[in-house]
This record gives structure tokens, sequence and C-alpha cells, in this order.
């Protein structure tokens, strides 16, 4: 079949926790007459898990991003349109910021999936021109860690954990760790208790200061800081020379215009529970895009793992005109996996809770790097494409 006459599932966001996963399955069991179409704005994804390790320990910069581009093998119907912004779509056509071969401004779509992800602080999150820039400011990154005497995290989510367990297993007992949490205890949310408890004492016992029901309000970005002495607003004082913020994400909300009334008060799209947004049925959602409250849902990326099947499914029934036989997402106890460096962390998986040692089997230890590469077809020998 003629490539002008393939209909096109168009996926826009081709990052690893939610694009990319979606793009690869529906590479794999679309009809001939179907293909797959990621737009995204940048070359590469990354892989915001794996970014803690990598500002922190050398060697894992190479890691955390991979060309968007290694989806699919060379030759294949599907197509990744790289440097490309979706600024808009309708229940059926996504229009790009600019024109591209083949396909103009306008891309007519039998389905949309919309997976644009969140924005966190770097190094979370990078806005950077291509994977060699990643590089070289991870790089940068590590060199300034290893220089601090007094590393101040703010925030107790998984991040800001996460982050002060690589510090702390880098540089066993060299280096004053503060972390400071607005809540009672680390994580929060509606996992078990046990959770929190858990890697609050792995991180005491790395040497790890943590100071809860208390802010920082002074204003600072990520990074060194002349040495200074901080004060909480319940007034404790905190030595500092490298400032980690790890307080919550931003939703890219871009394409949420002229669709304000299925956004969330945040700025996500509403959904039903087979994903489709509400009044579009040709257009999914998944991750970070969508507001998964009102299903019980989570945003990690191990609870959209557990959502892909039924998202996928969903969208292959829409391509072959099953409309009306579309399956309900039935969530159970979503998982959640945290790490405290490469030796240890905590988990819940269907609502039981790991300890630090099957944590450290299941994800500390690698970071799930060898699926996530696999998705992209990416080694570190990988050549790297220039600037989208």
């Amino acid at each position: 079949m003629a490539t002008s006459d393939l209909k096109n599932v168009v996926v826009v966001g081709g990052g690893p926790y939610a694009g990319g996963k979606v793009a690869a399955e529906l590479a794999k069991k679309l009809p001939s007459t179907h293909r797959v179409v990621v737009v995204d704005a940048r070359n590469y994804a990354y892989v915001t898990g794996i970014a803690a390790r990598a500002a922190v320990v050398p060697k894992w910069e190479l890691d955390v991003a991979m060309p968007i581009a290694g989806l699919f093998e060379k030759g294949s119907r599907h197509v990744t349109l790289l440097g490309y912004k979706a600024v808009s779509f309708t229940n059926d056509s996504v229009t790009l910021d600019k024109p591209a071969d083949g396909f103009g401004t306008t891309i007519e779509a039998a389905a949309i999936v919309l997976a644009t992800a969140s924005e966190y602080t770097y190094p979370a999150t990078v806005d950077l021109p291509s994977i060699q820039a990643v590089r070289d400011s991870l790089v940068k990154t590590q060199q300034e860690v290893a220089k601090a005497q007094h590393v101040l995290i703010v925030g107790g989510g998984a991040y800001g954990v996460e982050f002060a367990g690589e510090v702390a297993d880098q540089y066993p007992r060299q280096k004053q760790i503060t972390l400071v949490t607005s809540g009672s205890s680390l994580i929060g949310g509606p996992y078990t208790p046990k959770l929190g408890k858990s890697l609050a004492s792995q991180l005491e016992q790395r040497g790890v200061r943590i100071i809860y029901d208390d802010c920082v309000e002074e204003k600072f970005s990520f990074g060194p800081t002349e040495k200074r002495t901080m004060k909480t607003r319940g007034g404790v004082e905190i030595e500092a020379d490298f400032v980690v913020p790890a307080t919550g994400s931003k939703v890219r909300s871009e394409l949420a215009k002229g669709h304000e009334g299925i956004v969330s008060k945040d700025g996500r799209f509403k959904c039903r529970a087979t994903f489709q947004l509400e009044t579009l049925d040709h257009v999914f959602g998944i991750g970070d895009t969508i507001d998964l409250s009102g299903l019980g849902l989570t945003r990690t990326a191990a609870a959209a793992t557990f959502q892909l099947p039924t998202l996928v499914g969903n969208i292959l029934r829409v391509v072959e005109g099953k409309d009306q036989s579309l399956s309900d997402y039935k969530p159970g106890a979503e998982p959640i996996f945290i790490t405290v460096g490469p030796s240890g962390g905590a988990a819940t998986v269907f609502g039981f809770y790991l300890p630090s040692f099957l944590t450290k089997l299941a994800k500390s230890k690698d970071l799930l790097r060898a699926p996530t590469h696999k998705t992209y077809h990416y080694t570190r020998k990988t050549p790297l494409p220039a600037e989208a």
C-alpha cells in the first residue's frame, strides 16, 4: 500500500513512560492499512526515573536520553516527526506548528493519543536541543555535586527521596544532606504508611537529615550556590551550598486551548474509563496528560505501564470501527517503586509493601534501563542525532 493511502494513528509525545510505549505497541498490532505517526518537538526521549542518578553518578548520563527515531526500524511504514510541535487537535486531526514533508501542517487521524507528560525542575526534566547537550549538562552537574559539602533537597516526594539517596550512596557520610518536606511523612498519597517510614529510615541510616512539616520560603534554583545559612518557616537553620528543588510538576497544557470544557483545574484533560477524552471519541490520553482523579488512578511510570493494555486495545478497536465495544480500565492498587541509591528503596505492588531487597532487584540496581532502551532499540553505541 502506498504511504499516502495509509491511515494515521498520531501519538503526540514520544517519551519513555507513555507515548513511546504506546507507539511501540501500536506499531506491532495495527493493521497494515494504518501507521503510527509520532510527533515530538525534540528528537530524544528523556527518562525522568534515571535523571537523579545521571546527575550524580558518572556514566549514567549515557543512559538517560535516547533517540526517538529508534522506536521504529529502518524501512518501517511508521513515522517519527521530530522537531515539530502539535499546536491543536480535533477529533480526527492534529495541527503542527510548521509543514512536515508528506503531511503539511494538518495530519488527518483515525485516532489520536495525547502523551505530552509534565515538566519538572532540572534535572528531572531538561530543555536542551540534543542528546549531547543533555550529557554535557549532566556531567557538569555531577562535578558540581562532587564539590558540594552541604546539599539541601526541598520536597519529600519520590524525586526528592531518590535524589537524596543517590547523593548519600555515591558519597557515603561525606556530605551533609538535608531533606525538607511540608508533609508529616515522606511520599504521602494513597500508599501504605510503611512506604514512607521505610524510606525515611533508609535515608537516615545513610546520614540524611529529614525535617518534616516545614518548608523553605526563600526562592532558589537547582544547583550550586554560595555557601549560606537558609532558614525554614519553622525557624530551622540549614547550611547549603547546593540546592535541589523537588516540589512537584507543571502540566504541559498548550493543547488545552479550545478544549476548556474538558480540562480540569490543573490543566489536564478529563477522560473516561476507556481513556477517551470526554466528548472526543477518537482522542485518547495517558499519563500526566489526563485527569485521572475520577478513576482513582495515580500518575506514575509503573501505573502507566498497567494502563497501557487497555488503552492500546481500545485504540485498535476504534481503528477497526468497533467504537461500541471498548473496555473500561479497572484499576487495582497501582504500584510505585522508589529507590534509595542502587542498593535500597521501597515499593508497594497490588497494595502489598515490598522491602528494600526486593525493590533493589526490581528497580534500584538498574533503574529498569534495559527494557526502556529496548523500546528505542538503543545502546550506548547508538549514533546520536543532531539537534531537531
